[in-house]
C-alpha cells in the first residue's frame, strides 16, 4: 500500500510538472528581429526611440538587424538570423523591402513609414505614419469648436482607406467632411484655389495629407497659409514644420509610444491572432502636438497655460 501510495504521488507530481512545461511554452515570449535602416542623425535617433519603445514591451533582448543601402546584403544576411525569430518587425522603407525579401513567411509587423493595404501581403500587418483621423477632429474641436466644415485633397491611390476612416470620425465629431481627389500637384493646386475663394472664416478648416502629390511645401504651402492667415481658417496637418510656418496645429509620432504599440500588434501576431484584413493597416494614435501660439492668437483661440503645455512644440519658439 506505502508503495502504491508512493507511485500515485509520483504520478501527480509528473502531470503537475508537465501542466506548469506546456503552460510555459504557451506563454513563453516571442522571439523578436527588428529590422531598421542604419541611417545617420537625426534618423537614428528616431529609429532609435523606436527600438527603445518596442524593447520596453519584451523581457527578452530584440535581434537586431541594421540595414544599409546594399539589398542583396541585406536579405542574404536577414535570411541567416530570421530562421531563429517568431515575429519581424520591420521599420522604414528598406525594412519593408528586405523583410518581404526573406524566403520564409514570419509574422511581420511594419512601421515608421507611410503604407498603404497594397503595401502588406498577407502575413504583414502595420502601423501607417498616417494619423488617425478622429484625433485630428478632437484635436480641432479642442481648439476651434467654432469649425463646421473640414476640407481635404488626397491622392486616393495613397489615402483613400484613411479618408473611409475620417468620413465616420468627422460624423461623430459633428463636422462635415469635404474630400477632393487628385492624383497630382497641379491638380492639387487647382483644388486648393477652389476651396479657399469658397471657405468662410472660423467655419472652414483645411486639412493637409501627408503626401507630396496633394500638398507641395515649396509653392502651395505658402499660399494656403498666406490666404488662410487672411481670411481667418484654420490648418492643420501631420508636419510640425507646417505648425512652424503658420499652421494652427500639427500632429506627428510619438515615437517611443508608436514602438510600444507595434510591440503591441507584434505580441497579437506571435500568439496566431487573426485580424480583420481592414485591421491589419492601423493609423497612427500615439501622436505629440505641435501649435502656432500667432496664429492661434490671429484667429482668436485664447489658450490657458494649461491648454499650452498640452503641446510638445509652440511656435514661435520662446
Amino acid at each position: 500500500m506505502a508503495r502504491r501510495a508512493a507511485w500515485t504521488r509520483l504520478l501527480r507530481l509528473l502531470i503537475f510538472v508537465s501542466i506548469l512545461s506546456y503552460a510555459h511554452g504557451v506563454s513563453a515570449a516571442p522571439r523578436v528581429a527588428v529590422l531598421y535602416p542604419d541611417m545617420p542623425e537625426p534618423y537614428r535617433g528616431i529609429f532609435s526611440a523606436i527600438i527603445d519603445g518596442i524593447a520596453d514591451e519584451f523581457s527578452d533582448p530584440l535581434t537586431l538587424i541594421p540595414l544599409s543601402n546594399d539589398q542583396k546584403t541585406n536579405n542574404a544576411m536577414s535570411q541567416l538570423v530570421l530562421k531563429d525569430v517568431d515575429v519581424i518587425i520591420a521599420l522604414g522603407r528598406r525594412g519593408l523591402v528586405t523583410a518581404d525579401g526573406v524566403a520564409f513567411e514570419k509574422p511581420v509587423v511594419v512601421g515608421a513609414l507611410l503604407l498603404t493595404p497594397q503595401d502588406l501581403k498577407p502575413h504583414m500587418s502595420g502601423v501607417t505614419l498616417a494619423v488617425a483621423p478622429e484625433v485630428y477632429f478632437s484635436q480641432l474641436k479642442k481648439l476651434a469648436p467654432q469649425v463646421k466644415r473640414v476640407h481635404v485633397v488626397y491622392n486616393p491611390t495613397i489615402s483613400a482607406w484613411v479618408i473611409d476612416f475620417a468620413k465616420a470620425s468627422a460624423r461623430l465629431a459633428g463636422v462635415e467632411l469635404l474630400s477632393y481627389q487628385s492624383k497630382n500637384i497641379k491638380d492639387s493646386a487647382l483644388l486648393y484655389r477652389d476651396i479657399l475663394r469658397v471657405s468662410k472664416p472660423m467655419e472652414d478648416a483645411i486639412w493637409l495629407m501627408p503626401d507630396a502629390s496633394s500638398v507641395d511645401d515649396s509653392v502651395i504651402l505658402p499660399l494656403i497659409l498666406k490666404e488662410a492667415w487672411n481670411r481667418n481658417l484654420v490648418v492643420f496637418s501631420g508636419n510640425p514644420a507646417h505648425a512652424k510656418r503658420g499652421a494652427l496645429f500639427s500632429l506627428y509620432p510619438d515615437n517611443v509610444l508608436m514602438g510600444k504599440a507595434l510591440a503591441r500588434l507584434a505580441l497579437q501576431r506571435s500568439n496566431a491572432q487573426v485580424e480583420p484584413d481592414r485591421d491589419r493597416l492601423r493609423p497612427l494614435r500615439d501622436v505629440q502636438a505641435a501649435i502656432n501660439l500667432r496664429t492661434a492668437d490671429h484667429l482668436g483661440l485664447r489658450l490657458s497655460s494649461e491648454q499650452q503645455r498640452e503641446y510638445t512644440l509652440k511656435f514661435p519658439m520662446p
